[in-house]
């Protein structure tokens, strides 16, 4: 942004500014623009401020920093007729007034010091002048003429419609800030009229009854078992089980539960590997009106443990085999093998537990920013409502069921485990003994007809790698690909784009605290070409709000926090309640609570969700803060790349690229320097075969070299 030829004032005013502003656009920006500008009028209220240059700069800054998410604003300003770089740092909690004493003060120092000015160091995307000949091409212009007042903009950048909103959000917020100038700026709508009405109404108009509102987990698969006693429900490696033996199993662990003491909501940990034995285990507790705490026998010690003391938990299920992992704090242990024949003698019939929609059924723990997992309480209305909507929309009446690859304690598998069961189907579950992987390729090719696999994009990378044949990825497949967990790109994609295109690709987003998943994106594979994958819209019964940070709605295609509200947020954290009121908020734009994802996402001109970053992911880079995810999300652009990761490792930028072929890093760096500004182009670059993974399948970045 600075230039050594540059005064040491104009050094100084432009040090760090922003190399460009992210004004959203309705097309990306072409090499060259030959269309003549446009220009589309400006209404403003009644009144007049006394100084209307400084005023109108002023509000013409707020509305860009709040229409590009950008707090850092440089407009190229016209002061007696020089055109000058006008910067504001825009502080959401100073009042209007004193938004306009500053933009005075700076606008008569940088005409002082108009003369010290050599070329323009400064993004010329945007332009201010209240009078004089045409603008000098600036993308989007703001000229207040007194009866004239307009908006001349780039044609090839942005639709009449565009330009309208905007100039009807100035028209407001001029308004606005003519009557309470001592306002704190978070105060002052900067939306057009309408689009409140959109962003809160339109695009959340979502509600729909769904089948067995009322009921709990357990009792959709029992409605199953009345209806195919005969039918298989699992099976694993050789053995298998019918809907008839799997409800007898379950109640006669219910009432041994029962017996134990384990009443409503009581927490029961569940330490079992892919076994027939699991689906016994969560459903002989939700039956008893416990809630299970699934976890992972692969984990560390202290981190089970920490799991197991935060619940209070009376009771472990597991096997004797693997008895010798179990945590601290866990209360009783009950082994299922070594209690099989007591557990036998019960009766088979089913417990006359009474259980409520908003029950909890089953905590579930996911990484804490403090280094302590936190304990997810899930009631059975967002899991039921969850099942039904995937029910709907994967077409779960269908094909033979679903394969079951991943661990209990990650929450993508309770689609596999409980979905198939709700409908009839079965689940196939993986053996620990196989690589999941490995498993999953085997059982694909054994029953292709499986209606649904859930996955996440690392496993469709080990997927492809598995298939001895690329042609064999139409044979060994499912109806639909359900893919959760991190960010998708096209190149995840590119086997079964070329040789199975018909194959539906979901890209199920959701956050553990709103019940496995409320929003998707569904396309065949031929259609997903470009990168990052869409995220899609919401589910039935959600709300979705993006905003800034003072929970303002943000502009179509701005990026924003996503909040979430609807029938599956969840209850929050067990034990947390300091961090379930941070997390889980009184929704201000309507009944409810919403939960904030941190996730800051953007719509696209489709009103499809895209995302774009993790806030916790935000560094500082030379004095600036750069979002890795957007570094991310143009490394994926690069060809032959299928997954990116960007670190911070020694205050130098690293980045991390699994491809199958050798990826130079000078070739990395032009590319990006066509995308980004330097202070952005990672030193570093690994190219990496395979990245390494956690147990839940999710890109272990403590691995990394």
């Amino acid at each position: 942004m600075t230039s050594t030829h540059q005064s040491t004032y104009w050094q100084d005013t432009l040090a760090g500014a922003p190399i460009a502003l992210e004004v959203v656009t309705d097309r990306p920006r072409p090499r060259t623009m030959t269309e003549p500008p446009r220009s589309r009028p400006v209404r403003l209220p009644d009144g007049m401020p006394a100084d209307r240059y400084a005023f109108g700069l002023a509000a013409f800054q707020l509305l860009v920093s709040r229409w590009s998410g950008q707090r850092d604003v440089v407009v190229i300003g016209s002061v007696d007729s020089v055109r000058l770089p006008l910067r504001t740092r825009i502080s959401s909690v100073a009042a209007f007034g004193d938004l306009v004493r500053q933009v005075r003060q700076t606008v008569a120092e940088a005409h002082a010091r108009a003369g010290e000015l050599r070329g323009m160091p400064a993004p010329t995307q945007l332009g201010f002048q209240l009078s004089g000949g045409p603008p000098a091409g600036e993308d989007l212009t703001l000229v207040l003429t007194p009866g004239r007042e307009r908006i001349v903009y780039r044609p090839e950048l942005f639709d009449d419609d565009t330009i309208d909103a905007m100039a009807a959000a100035f028209t407001r917020l001029w308004g606005q800030v003519l009557a309470e100038p001592d306002a704190p700026l978070y105060t002052v709508d900067c939306l057009a009229p309408g689009q409140r009405d959109e962003l809160v109404h339109a695009r959340n108009a979502t509600a729909m009854e769904y089948p067995h509102a009322e009921q709990g987990m357990h009792q959709l698969v029992e409605d199953r078992v009345d209806r195919c006693p005969d039918a298989v429900a699992a099976r694993c490696a050789d053995e298998s089980m019918t809907y008839r033996e799997l409800d007898a199993r379950a109640n006669r662990l219910a009432r041994h539960l029962i017996s134990l003491g384990v009443v409503r909501e009581t927490p029961v940990c569940v330490m079992l590997d892919r076994s027939l034995d699991l689906l016994v285990a969560l459903l002989g507790v939700l039956k008893a009106g416990g809630c299970y705490v699934p976890l992972d026998p692969s984990y560390p010690a202290q981190r089970l443990s920490a799991m197991a003391s935060q619940t209070g938990a009376r009771i472990l299920l597991t096997r004797s085999d693997l008895a010798g992992n179990a945590p601290a704090g866990a209360g009783s242990t009950v082994c299922l093998d070594v209690e099989r024949d007591a557990i036998a003698a019960r009766s088979a019939e089913r417990p006359a537990v009474p259980t409520s929609p908003d029950q909890l059924a089953y905590v579930i723990f996911t990484s804490g920013s403090t280094g302590h997992p936190k304990g997810v309480m899930v009631p059975h209305r967002g899991v039921v409502h969850y099942l039904a909507w995937c029910g709907w929309a994967y077409q779960a009446e269908e094909g033979s069921g679903a394969p079951v690859h991943s661990p209990l304690s990650f929450d993508l598998t309770v689609t596999g485990l409980f979905l198939p069961l709700v409908y009839g189907k079965t689940v196939t579950l993986v053996p620990e003994s196989e690589h999941p992987v490995v498993g999953l390729s085997t059982r694909l090719g054994e029953a292709p007809d499986f209606t649904f696999v859930k996955l996440t994009p690392a496993h469709l990378n080990a997927l492809a790698q598995c298939l001895p044949d690329p042609l064999d990825v139409s044979a060994r497949g499912s109806r639909w690909l359900v893919v959760g967990g991190e960010q998708l790109t096209a190149e995840h994609l590119a086997l079964w784009r070329e040789h199975a295109p018909e194959t539906m690709i979901v890209n199920e987003y959701g956050p553990t605290e709103t019940s496995v998943a409320c929003v998707a994106d569904c396309r065949p594979a031929g259609e997903v070409t470009t990168s990052p994958v869409p995220v899609g819209r919401p589910f039935w019964n959600t709300r979705i709000y993006l905003v800034d940070d003072e929970l303002n709605l943000v502009a179509p295609g701005v990026p924003g926090e996503l909040l979430i509200g609807g029938v599956g947020v969840t209850r929050g954290y067990w034990g947390r309640p300091a961090l379930t009121a941070e997390k889980f908020i009184p929704n201000p734009f309507g009944p409810g609570r919403l939960y904030r994802t941190g996730d800051i996402v953007r719509y696209l001109p489709d009103s499809r969700l895209e995302f774009v970053a993790r806030i916790d992911r935000q560094v500082k880079v030379r004095g600036y803060r750069v979002e890795l995810g957007e570094i991310e999300a143009r490394l994926a652009e690069f060809p032959g790349v299928r997954q990116t990761v960007v670190l911070l490792k020694n205050q130098q930028l690293a980045c991390y690229l699994e491809s199958d072929q050798k990826i130079n890093r000078r070739d990395v760096q032009r590319f990006l320097r066509g995308r980004l500004p330097d202070y952005m182009i990672p030193e570093r670059v690994t190219t990496l075969a395979e990245f390494p993974l956690t147990p839940n399948a999710k890109i272990d970045h403590t691995k990394l070299p």
